[in-house]
């Protein structure tokens, strides 16, 4: 049999509460702030809300001139207001656009705790906000600027009151109408933040314990009359008012091709077949996904129980859609992993037999862990090799985290050991090499980012000449935007040599290496000589290949 003596230690809300909270905070704190604007999601979110607050208009939302119709105002509209808290206008800084996901984070890990003690105590409750606060997913989201972690927190704070509508009819004490209201405010939050999915999630959770039990009273609980109207308050001012703005575009971009090109095909490239997030499980929520097989096994087994029935409706029947869906990316079932946390955590606090099953589920899980362990660690060693510093500091901790992680997997696979002691030192040794990558790996990976290079050597010509043109060709990347200015002139080798000579005392231009010639001589022709002031050259690991530029300003 198996007990959890790690799990024993349980805390009362008022201290598991705040202790979460903290701790939550450092884990993710590292790469916060060092870790560039990255391409291309992060910097789309990040340049359209950095416009917002540059123009005044909070309704309509832009990427330069380009309506940006894929998702609702919600996220923009707590990026702004981070911006106005944290940014500076002349020196835009990223990590002020990530705030509103680092919280979302934060809270999605103490609403993690809250949805364990609810269905299982605080044991488990305590385990479960660990496994999420340390898997890899969570901690990439807490460090985007992006809709996911918001969106977690919402989703997660709508269980926890659907959890809680559930218990409560077993136990012949109906929730408050505290409770109630507060489940469809966080659905039209949600709404507000990333559209329908939240609906999805929530929506396919109540259909699956429905269609198991067969009752629905539990659900008038939670009083869908009045609430459907308080969420529908929420929502419709920004949805009439973007509606009449737009003549309809916005629905027309958002739902008829974003969402239905994402369900219907693969959509940019991130198509993908059926099996893709069993896949990619061992990675997003490494090194935890050790216990997602005997978290599953545990459900299934027990799913007579009231807890493990809610958790599997909200797990199993939203991954065979997600799975289903043409469009993938890992953070897609990142609403799905405090299910699974919960599921890890109290086949660890229960008692169960080692049989068969159980044998297989751990060797798989150890070994699927050790091998995502493994790339991880030649990852980082290949990204400062070829990409940045070999001799980085920060590859010291990564490797030494990874070898740690090694040694313990080894142990519980050698010896035999219970897999609960090690979760302590896992925990450990899996933030220490996931935060050594994210401070310090990334980032010193120079190669990466170009528009960093780029944005520097806007920053200093203009200090001469405030107001520069700045065209480039050949890299458009979204960062270059956020970085060097909203008015970043992406254009051809003509519109280029163009925007040169009508500002021939400042303009400021950036032309691929072999395109120099070509530039050069429609300038000369004008009888103006090109002066080149520097040399950028990098890897675009979206496009995946080399990047040479060379940046002419303007002669005196």
């Amino acid at each position: 049999m198996i007990r959890s003596a790690f799990a024993r230690f349980a805390l009362p809300g008022p201290i598991a509460l705040p202790v979460l909270a903290l701790l939550s905070l450092l884990v993710f704190l590292p790469g916060f702030f060092s870790l560039p604007a990255m391409d291309r999601d992060e910097s789309r979110f990040a340049q359209a809300s950095k416009q917002m607050v540059e123009n005044g208009d909070f309704l309509d939302i832009r990427f330069q001139e380009t309506p940006r119709h894929k998702k609702p105002i919600g996220i923009y509209w707590l990026q702004a207001a981070s911006a106005l808290v944290f940014d500076t206008s002349d020196a835009p800084q990223i990590w002020a656009y990530r705030v509103p996901s680092l919280v979302g984070a934060i809270v999605s890990v103490l609403l993690t705790w809250g949805l364990g003690r609810v269905l299982f105590g605080r044991r488990v409750a305590l385990l479960a906000a660990l496994f999420l606060m340390g898997s890899v997913l969570l901690g990439f989201e807490a460090r985007q600027a992006k809709t996911d972690a918001v969106l977690l927190a919402c989703i997660l704070g709508a269980q926890l009151c659907l959890a809680m509508a559930y218990t409560a009819r077993s136990q012949d004490a109906p929730i408050g109408r505290k409770t109630a209201y507060c489940f469809w405010l966080l659905l039209g939050i949600g709404i507000l933040i990333k559209g329908p999915i939240i609906l999805l999630i929530t929506g396919v959770t109540i259909v699956g314990l429905i269609a198991v039990e067969r009752r629905v009273d539990w659900v008038f609980a939670l009083k869908p009359l009045s609430g459907m109207g308080l969420t529908c308050l929420i929502i419709a001012p920004w949805f009439i008012a973007i509606g009449i703005a737009t003549g309809g575009a916005f629905f027309q971009e958002a739902v008829g091709q974003d969402l239905a090109g994402k369900i219907l095909s693969g959509q940019e490239s991130h198509g993908a077949p059926p099996g893709y997030y069993l896949l990619t499980v061992w990675l997003t929520f490494w090194p935890f996904g050790l216990f997602a097989g005997l978290g599953l096994l545990w459900g299934i087994r027990n799913f007579s129980t009231p807890g493990a029935r809610f958790a599997l409706a909200w797990l199993i029947p939203n991954w065979i859609l997600f799975e289903l869906i043409a469009t993938k990316l890992p953070h897609y079932v990142l609403p799905l992993y405090p299910a699974l946390a919960v599921l890890c955590a109290v086949a660890l606090v229960q008692e169960m037999p080692r049989d068969r099953l159980f044998r297989i589920c751990k060797v798989l899980g150890l070994g699927m862990t050790a091998l995502i362990t493994v790339a991880l660690m030649v990852a980082a060693g290949a990204v400062l090799v070829l990409y940045g510093d070999p001799l980085s500091f920060w590859l010291v901790p990564a490797i030494l985290a990874g070898t740690a992680m090694l040694g313990l997997l080894w142990r519980q696979f050698h010896d035999g050991a219970q897999l609960d002691l090690g979760i302590l030192p896992l925990f450990l040794a899996g933030i220490c090499l996931i935060g050594s990558i994210f401070q310090g790996v990334l980032p010193a990976a120079q190669d990466f980012w170009i528009s960093e290079s780029v944005a520097d050597v806007v920053s200093q010509h203009r200090q001469t000449c405030p107001n520069a043109p700045f065209a480039i060709v050949g890299y458009s990347e979204p960062s270059l935007v956020f970085l060097a200015g909203t008015e970043t002139y992406f254009t051809s080798v003509e519109g280029a040599a163009v925007s040169y000579l009508a500002d021939p005392t400042c303009a400021l231009v950036a032309i691929p290496e072999a395109a120099v010639p070509d530039f050069q001589q429609r300038v000369e022709v004008s009888g103006v000589m090109a002066s080149s002031i520097a040399h950028i050259q990098g890897f675009n690991y979206n496009g995946g290949k080399r990047v040479g530029l060379i940046m002419f300003s303007g002669t005196e």
